[in-house]
C-alpha cells in the first residue's frame, strides 16, 4: 500500500511477497525470526512504503481475516506464538524487547549508468533508515530533519568504498549503493554475514535488557548467568576482514552496547560487594548464635531439662516434642530468613504463584 504523508491516507496498493522465513535459536531461550521480501521490480517510493508498513505491528492487510500484519506473522509464520498484546491483555514478554515495531535490515542496489553522488546516497540512507518518505532529507516535508539532527545521525555512517554506504541505527540497518548485489556472492555476503552481525548485536542488546530486568528477582543467580553469558557471547573481533568488524563496532556504538555493558558491570560489582558484606554480617551473627549455644553446655543437660518439664506437666512424649519441634521452627525461621535472604525471596515467589 502507498501512503500520502500530507493527508495520511492510503492512495494505492503495492503487492510484495515473502521470499524466505528463518528462525534463529539461541541456547538461553531468547530467539529471533526474520522475513525476507523481494523488491527487485519495485521503485524507491514503493520500497519506502513497504518498509513503513512492514515495520509496524498494526499495519492492515487487505483480505486477511484478522486484519493486522502482526497477526499474520503470528499465525502464518510462528504457528500461533504470540508476539503482540494490547494494553488490556495479559502482557507478552516479546513486547518488552521489541516494542510494537519490527526491525528492518534493508539493502538497496540502485540502477546507475555512472557514479552516483555521495550526497544522494546519504539522503537515501536517512530516508530509508528513519522510515521517512523519500525526499525528507532534502527538506521537502514538514518533518524533514534539521541540519544538526541529520548530521548527528550520519556521524555513524559506514562508508568504506565509493559505491555504497551503510547507516546502523537501533531499529534499522540500511545499505544504499550501486553494484553491491550484482553477483550471487555479494548477495550472500549481505544475507549470511552482515545481516547476522546486525542480528547478533540485537541479541546482545536484548539480553542486557533481560538480565537488568531479572536482577531484581534473583540477584546472585542472575549475576552468575550474566557472567557466563559475557564469557560466551561478548566477542571481538568477529571476522578476519575489516568491514565485518567495522559494521560490528559501529552498530554496537549506535546501540550504546558498550556503555550499557559498563554500567551493568558496575552494578554487578556494587551488588557483589553488598552481597559479600551481607554474608560477612550473617556469618558473624551465625558464629554468635553458635557461641551462645556452646556456652549453654552440652546437649544432654538440655534434653534432661526438657524431659523434666514434660514429666511435670504430664504431657505425652509425642505431643510434647511436637510442640517443641514447632516452637523450634518458629524461632529458626526468622534466623534462616536473615541468613539466606535470596532463598526466602524464591520461596515467597513460588508460594504466591
Amino acid at each position: 500500500m502507498k501512503r500520502d504523508f500530507n493527508s495520511n491516507e492510503i492512495k494505492s496498493k503495492t503487492t510484495v511477497s515473502v521470499d524466505q522465513a528463518e528462525l534463529f535459536l539461541f541456547p538461553n531461550g531468547l530467539h529471533f525470526f526474520s522475513l525476507s521480501f523481494s523488491t527487485l521490480q519495485l521503485g524507491l517510493q514503493e520500497i519506502s512504503d513497504i518498509t513503513f508498513f512492514a515495520r509496524n505491528f498494526s499495519s492492515e492487510i487487505e483480505g486477511y481475516k484478522e486484519g493486522l500484519w502482526v497477526k499474520w506473522v503470528e499465525n502464518e509464520i510462528l504457528n500461533g506464538i504470540k508476539i503482540y498484546s494490547k494494553w488490556n491483555e495479559k502482557p507478552i514478554p516479546v513486547d518488552e524487547y521489541s516494542g510494537s515495531k519490527f526491525k528492518l535490515f534493508t539493502v538497496i542496489d540502485l540502477e546507475q549508468n555512472e557514479q552516483i553522488d555521495q550526497k544522494v546516497i546519504d539522503e537515501l540512507l536517512y530516508d530509508l533508515g528513519c522510515v521517512a518518505p523519500i525526499g525528507s532529507a532534502s527538506g521537502k516535508f514538514h518533518y524533514s530533519p534539521s541540519k544538526s539532527y541529520y548530521d548527528l545521525l550520519l556521524e555513524d555512517k559506514i562508508s568504506a568504498f565509493n559505491n555504497f554506504a551503510m547507516l546502523p541505527l537501533f531499529d534499522t540497518f540500511t545499505t544504499v549503493g550501486y553494484g553491491i548485489l550484482s553477483s550471487e556472492s555479494q548477495f550472500s555476503t549481505y544475507e549470511q554475514t552482515y545481516f547476522r552481525i546486525y542480528l547478533f548485536n540485537l541479541f546482545i542488546k536484548y539480553n542486557l535488557y533481560r538480565y537488568n530486568n531479572e536482577m531484581r528477582l534473583d540477584t546472585v543467580k542472575t549475576r552468575d548467568k550474566f557472567e557466563k553469558f559475557l564469557n560466551e557471547y561478548n566477542i571481538n573481533p568477529v571476522a578476519y576482514n575489516f568491514l565485518p568488524n567495522l559494521i560490528f563496532e559501529k552498530h554496537r556504538k549506535t546501540m550504546h552496547i558498550e556503555e550499557e555493558l559498563k554500567k551493568f558491570e558496575e552494578r554487578i560489582n556494587r551488588i557483589s560487594q553488598s552481597i559479600q558484606e551481607d554474608q560477612q554480617n550473617r556469618m558473624s551473627t551465625l558464629l554468635g548464635i553458635v557461641g551462645l549455644v556452646s556456652s549453654i553446655g552440652s546437649v544432654e543437660p538440655a534434653v534432661e531439662l526438657m524431659e523434666s518439664v514434660r514429666v511435670n506437666i504430664s504431657w505425652g512424649m509425642g505431643l510434647f516434642y511436637s510442640v517443641v519441634f514447632i516452637f523450634t521452627l518458629i524461632i529458626a525461621f526468622p534466623i534462616l530468613s536473615y541468613l539466606f535472604p535470596e532463598k526466602k525471596k524464591q520461596l515467597i515467589r513460588k508460594w504466591r504463584k
